[in-house]
């Protein structure tokens, strides 16, 4: 019994493993600016989320930085309106990032925000013009080292 489930559990992480490969590969060429900066799966995420490269392109960072934290601002909102204090959301899918999720709670919402507008960048480039720029990553690295200290 515990061999047939451990099997099992072997094969679905395979079968997970395979999937992400295939997402990665089709999410690379697709958006290679998107997923230099936020990684593959969080890129196919975003885009599942926004619906089309078009459409996520089109987003303000401001939009981009709460994608999949839609039921908590709506919330927040609705408690507001009645009179009530309500924390509204820092982030939404780009919170599965390690260089957000890794920082002091402090911090997140600055990284937070300045990703969403460099993911709004290079969502634009990859829709627009397609091609990798490899500024825009670096300048995600630099400033996730300039808030780690």
């Amino acid at each position: 019994m515990t061999d047939e489930f451990r099997e099992s559990i072997e094969r679905l992480k395979a079968l997970r493993r395979r999937i992400e490969k295939e997402i990665e590969d089709i999410v690379t060429k697709i958006a290679p600016n998107l997923s230099e900066i936020a990684g593959p799966l969080i890129t196919a995420r975003l885009l599942e989320k926004a619906g089309s490269l078009e459409r996520l392109a089109f987003l303000p960072g401001s939009k981009i930085q709460i994608l999949g934290a839609e039921k908590s601002l709506y919330k927040a909102l609705a408690r507001m309106r009645r009179g009530k204090r309500a924390k509204t959301p820092k982030h939404g899918i780009i919170f599965l990032h390690p260089f957000i999720r890794t920082l002091p709670k402090k911090k997140r919402g600055k990284m937070a925000r300045f990703m969403a507008a460099k993911l709004a960048i290079a969502a634009r480039f990859d829709y627009f013009r397609g091609g990798l720029d490899e500024k825009l990553a670096e300048e995600v690295r630099r400033k996730y080292e300039e808030l780690r200290r």
